[in-house]
Order: C-alpha cells, then structure tokens, then sequence
C-alpha cells in the first residue's frame, strides 16, 4: 500500500527528478499526493528509451487534463 502524503500550500513532490506543484501539475500533483509510487511506476512503465520523465509527466498531464474535462 502506498504512503499518504501530506502537503503545505505550495509545497512540491518530487518524481523521477522532476518537480511537482499544484499549479503546473495538478492531475499529477493530487495522483502524487494520493499514490507517488504508483505514479512513479507508471511514469518508468512508459518511459521510452532516452525520454526525459519531464516530457513524460507533461504529456501525461495534458492527456488527464483533457480527459477530465470532457
């Protein structure tokens, strides 16, 4: 079972190296805050070889983002 995170306004959660906070990343922010290690799995899961997780999180962000709002 993953860990429970508890963050303070603005704070940041690190995945793969890259920086998360609510206002650049919110889908992946709240999935961060709620399972980091399923979310990191995912991320390594889809990784392509000499893919930065970077260009991962943020394509993955607008992917969720869209699908949210339809």
């Amino acid at each position: 079972m993953g860990k429970v995170f508890i963050a303070m306004k603005n704070e940041t959660i690190e995945i793969l190296g890259v920086k998360l906070n609510k206002e650049n990343f919110p889908v992946l922010y709240d999935w961060a805050m709620k399972d980091k290690e399923g979310l990191e799995q995912r991320i390594l899961a889809d990784l392509k070889p000499n893919e930065k997780p970077s260009t991962l999180l943020v394509m993955l962000e607008v992917d969720l983002e869209e699908q949210r709002l339809k």
